[in-house]
């Protein structure tokens, strides 16, 4: 796997929840989520699922991170003590990790299905992707007890410096493996069949039109996503969509080209 996201990126350029209207929408019912929940929009998939489909797994997956974004938005706002005075810092705190806890629910949620698919390294990758979302919503949990012990031990002169390390430490983890799940993702879009002069892969599995809609969405999803990905707090899901970005805009040409 790391020999595999090396190659990947080196070939980069440099530079629960009903849809209502929608015939056959699922109902999100992941742990975390509550019928009574406001539904985010978006957070919803439509029966039958494409699990066999590439694009439609990218896609998903370009959903999920936008969702992700969302929450991890959240995290840091917690972690740089953005919630106002002591008084009201822990009823925002709750709040505002009740809503990640909610995003990261629902982008698991939307990569989940295709943790069936018949196509192995899809299925794999789905099933690393559903896994670190659902583990990222439960560190919400350990998000607000660190936030109330901060709390109290302001005024003991205490530290939650250790417990936050090792949160922090376990979140790494699980967003490298996230990332490694979403470079095999891309790799399949790579067509193995069709070589440059040099013998090397140079088409995608994916047409032009294709293509382009996945980029669309991405733009739609991150309109901002130039401008994030440069900035000294972008967050991991960020950098993850302009990974996506990259290698579809990059050198790589479309199937019926």
């Amino acid at each position: 796997m790391k020999l595999l996201r090396l190659i990947i990126l080196s070939i980069l350029p440099a530079s629960a929840f009903l849809l209502c209207g929608h015939r056959g929408a699922l109902a999100q019912v992941r742990p975390g989520v509550r019928a009574f929940v406001t539904a985010p929009e978006g957070c919803s998939i439509v029966d039958p699922v494409p699990t066999e489909d590439l694009f439609s797994f990218i896609n998903a997956q370009i959903q999920s991170l936008s969702f992700a974004r969302k929450g991890e938005r959240v995290d840091q706002e917690v972690l740089d003590g953005a919630y106002g005075q002591p008084g009201d810092r822990m009823g925002r705190a709750f709040v505002g990790l009740k809503q990640e806890r909610i995003h990261n629910s629902c982008a698991s949620f939307l990569v989940s299905p295709y943790a069936g698919s018949k196509n192995e390294r899809t299925a794999a990758a789905a099933k690393v992707l559903t896994e670190g979302y659902d583990e990222l919503s439960k560190m919400t949990d350990q998000m607000l007890k660190i936030n109330m012990l901060e709390t109290m031990q302001r005024k003991t002169g205490g530290s939650t410096y250790i417990e936050l390390s090792r949160m922090m430490k376990r979140r790494q983890e699980l967003v490298e493996k996230m990332t490694d799940a979403l470079i095999d993702s891309l790799a399949q879009l790579i067509d193995p069949r069709r070589m440059d002069a040099d013998g090397n892969p140079d088409h995608l599995i994916l047409t032009r039109e294709q293509r382009d809609a996945l980029l669309d969405s991405l733009h739609s999803e991150f309109p901002n996503l130039e401008l994030e990905r440069t900035s000294k707090r972008s967050g991991d899901f960020v950098k993850h969509a302009a990974l996506i970005q990259l290698f579809l805009s990059g050198n790589y040409k479309p199937a019926d080209n």
